[in-house]
């Protein structure tokens, strides 16, 4: 096979929105001669189906287009990376999947890499805004590349590397590759590296590069100190590169301008910030008298205006007293708060949500503590509150835990404040009322009133009550319980499924039978016997009770029949009866795993999934057991009765009922029937429970109320 002349790389994340225009102007590149390679970095949405898609209209490219997926997600430079190494063409250049090109840019490129036998190629771009484009025509640049990195700090030339046609030999030569890890700025770190190491240098201004400037969730469209740092991480890195070359003085104001333009951005509204903007690259502020302040954006001005004339302190004053009035002095994205009773919640309803938020709002998290808030922070990349909370009624520790809430949002000031669970819910929607947030949102997963009896009935509907008469918005998280909120009179207000309901949505990706998860199961599955699966707390309210008394039966008259119990024991709030613990002991077919931190092996080697609960929200652990194949046995309950569809991808009985869940038991065991409701279980799951579209009808909703 021939070398392609060019190799396009394109890493692919949560970009469903743009990647078929990407995908398309790629496809339809006048040159034939052309290789592209997709790399998925683990992205929650279908960005990658939709390329699949794209491709089909194009098959003259199929045998030339590779579509990769890594392992695991790692950012924008591990992704480029990733690609680089599957890279075959004499020259590569990159793509941002939300951007699109040209459709003649690369053979343009490429010929005048080949007529000037150069080893970079740089081309125009025109930024793309919501309300308008802009063409950035390249400046006259000079024919060596080393010329171009020497003046890098006049600010010649933009160092992005998706308008660079690279001879791919300069990586090789050189073992060039993107620094893992620091994804602002990356650029940077490749472009120059490439440019020091490179000769020849070439233009063109009739074809374009079209950068997305409108995706609000793009890398470039707003950052934080964690960004800052990864600046700070890529100038570090070049000034060691630099050092370690014998002709580093050559390259001293280069050097120094990364320095200072990284160290910059530590001036923030934090005078702990200010003090590592003091400590770090002490004197490359040297290089001031050689920047252009016009270069600057207007809060960068007023930065470089303040370090000129030392007055540093000032600037975080003056943002210090902007939110302490909450006025807005510079453009500032709206700040969201949101809040689950423990930290548990936040880290599993909320994994990834926040990150993805955070590009366009300013993200806090509040719950009571505990070591999963810590993981919430820094896997999320927002700020945490801790607010204790208890799970119980207790009007004392409530009513401390009410003005704590008080406190932190009227000292935020956030636009908007969401809650989900009941004790955080009636909280911080008093809280919130109380300390006048515009917004205020709660999430109901799950109603426990329906189930309770006499006072305590009264007690959690009155809650239930406050909690809507305080809310501006409420979002039922599946029709079951909106129809309960409405028919026992707990609120009058407009509410808003969102979706088909839940609130995860699910990683389809994840939940898979790859060979990953099929190797773990091999070890636990038993294919001679028929296995089911119950993946849950072990406590009465779960349904345990009936699940072994029904199992036991049916395990007396089959004893080619397992059941496995995924989940902890909670002794001390909803105990199992005696009778079942005595079961549990005594039967050998019945294997109770405790907490498992991956469930979906069990899944994999189970052949039919029970949920015998009493009452849910919207039961995530269906979902699930749906994505990986399984037919499933489920109570006539809220959420549960929306996601399966009885005779279709399982079977629906009666909560408290034992006999008929050893019938649904019984039934299952038929494999032909098994497998036909198996056969639709992925699908139905696919169609309405995938992650990305369960998050974009929150932000849709978001966007809807916010404005």
């Amino acid at each position: 096979m021939s070398t392609p002349k060019v190799t396009v790389i394109v890493p692919v994340y949560n970009v469903a929105s743009y990647v078929e225009k990407c995908a398309a102007s790629l496809f339809g590149q006048t040159l034939d001669d052309l290789e592209i390679i997709f790399v998925d970095d683990c992205s929650p949405d279908n960005s990658t189906e939709l390329v699949k898609k794209t491709l089909e209209n194009y098959p003259e490219r199929i045998c030339s287009t590779k579509i990769l997926r890594k392992p695991s997600n790692g950012g924008l430079a591990a992704a480029r990376k990733y690609g680089l190494e599957y890279a075959n063409g004499e020259y590569v250049i990159h793509c941002d999947s939300d951007d699109w090109v040209d459709l003649d840019l690369y053979e343009k490129l490429y010929n005048k890499a080949v007529e000037t036998n150069a080893d970079i190629v740089v081309c125009d771009e025109i930024h793309e805004y919501a309300n308008g484009t802009y063409l950035k025509r390249e400046p006259d640049l000079p024919s060596d590349c080393k010329t171009v990195v020497k003046n890098w700090y006049s600010n010649i030339v933009g160092m992005f590397c998706h308008n660079k046609l690279v001879k791919r030999s300069l990586y090789t030569d050189n073992a060039i590759i993107p620094w893992e890890g620091l994804n602002m700025w990356e650029d940077n770190g490749l472009v120059t590296r490439l440019f020091y190491y490179g000769g020849t240098l070439a233009q063109i201004h009739e074809s374009c590069y079209h950068y997305n400037r409108a995706n609000v969730n793009a890398m470039t469209s707003g950052y934080g100190i964690k960004q800052v740092e990864q600046m700070v991480g890529v100038a570090k890195n070049l000034t060691d590169f630099f050092n370690s070359k014998p002709d580093a003085k050559d390259f001293e104001k280069t050097v120094m301008a990364f320095q200072f333009l990284a160290r910059i951005n530590f001036i923030t509204d934090s005078f702990e910030n200010l003090r590592r903007y003091d400590s770090t690259f002490v004197g490359s502020e040297k290089i001031m008298s050689e920047l252009d302040p016009a270069a600057f954006s207007s809060k960068g001005k007023l930065r470089y205006y303040m370090v000129k004339f030392h007055f540093t302190w000032l600037f975080v004053l003056l943002f210090k007293i902007k939110n302490w009035l909450h006025i807005s002095l510079i453009d500032r994205m709206d700040k969201i708060i949101r809040v689950t009773t423990i930290p548990l919640s936040l880290d599993v309803f909320c994994n990834g949500m926040l990150k993805e938020l955070s590009e366009k709002y300013e993200v806090v998290a509040v719950s009571s503590p505990g070591k999963e808030l810590d993981i919430v922070r820094e896997r999320e990349g927002v700020r945490t509150v801790a607010v204790s909370m208890s799970r119980h009624i207790s009007l004392l520790d409530d009513c401390k835990s009410l003005w704590r809430l008080y406190r932190v949002f009227r000292a935020e000031k956030p636009k908007m404040v969401h809650s989900m669970t009941p004790k955080a819910g009636l909280l911080s929607m008093v809280a919130s009322w109380m300390a006048r947030v515009p917004v205020r949102v709660h999430t109901f997963t799950g109603l426990v009133f329906p189930t309770a009896t006499g006072i305590t009935k009264r007690i959690l509907m009155f809650t239930d009550w406050l909690t809507c008469a305080c809310a501006t918005h409420i979002i039922p998280e599946g029709e079951g319980v909106k129809n309960d909120l409405l028919s026992n009179g707990i609120t009058k207000k407009p509410l808003k499924v969102l979706g088909y309901g839940n609130v995860r949505g699910i990683d389809l990706h994840r939940y898979d039978r790859t060979s990953e998860v099929m190797e773990e199961a091999s070890k636990i599955s038993k294919p001679e016997v028929v296995t089911f699966v119950s993946v849950g707390r072990l406590v009465g309210d779960k349904g345990i009770n009936e699940i072994v008394e029904a199992f036991v039966r049916l395990n007396k008259e089959i004893p080619s029949t397992r059941l496995i119990l995924v989940g902890p024991e909670e002794r001390e709030l909803d105990p199992l009866k005696p009778e079942t613990l005595d079961m549990i002991a005594k039967c050998p077919s019945i294997e109770p795993v405790g907490s498992q931190k991956d469930v979906r092996p069990w899944f994999a080697a189970s052949d039919v999934a029970v949920l015998a609960s009493y009452r849910e929200g919207f039961p995530n652990v269906v979902i699930e057991a749906g994505a990986m194949g399984l037919p499933q046995i489920v109570t006539d309950i809220n959420g549960a009765r929306e996601i399966i569809e009885d005779g279709k991808n399982g079977i629906i009985i009666p909560s408290k009922n034992s006999e008929a869940l050893y019938e649904a038991m019984k039934r299952m065991l038929d494999i032909e029937y098994r497998q036909s409701l198996a056969k639709e279980a992925r699908t139905m799951i696919s169609e309405r429970f995938e992650q990305s579209f369960v998050r974009k009808c929150l932000y849709d909703f978001y966007d809807s109320i916010m404005n």
